[in-house]
């Protein structure tokens, strides 16, 4: 779970699909996604699948709006827009 974790860290926060993740090795691509539904579970990431029942799932990084933090790094978050 650690090194999938590190692997979506490294790709940033926007979205991308599951299968980038993919090799051609099936018990690695097994334990991508496992992994990533512990870290769904974990509340680290977002997963979806905009069509069902084949269509790609898509992966992002959840992020704490509140505290503008993502996996303990954490920064003040603006509440004032200056135009």
């Amino acid at each position: 779970v650690e090194r999938v974790w590190q692997r979506i860290r490294a790709l940033g926060t926007g979205a991308f699909r599951l299968s980038d993740l993919y090799t051609d090795d099936i018990k690695n691509n097994i334990t991508v996604f496992v992994s990533a539904l512990h870290l769904l579970r974990d509340g680290k990431v977002n997963l979806w699948q905009a069509e069902l029942p084949y269509g790609d799932i898509f992966v992002e990084i959840r992020i704490d709006w509140a505290t503008a933090s993502v996996e303990g790094q954490t920064e003040e978050v603006k509440t004032e827009v200056v135009i």
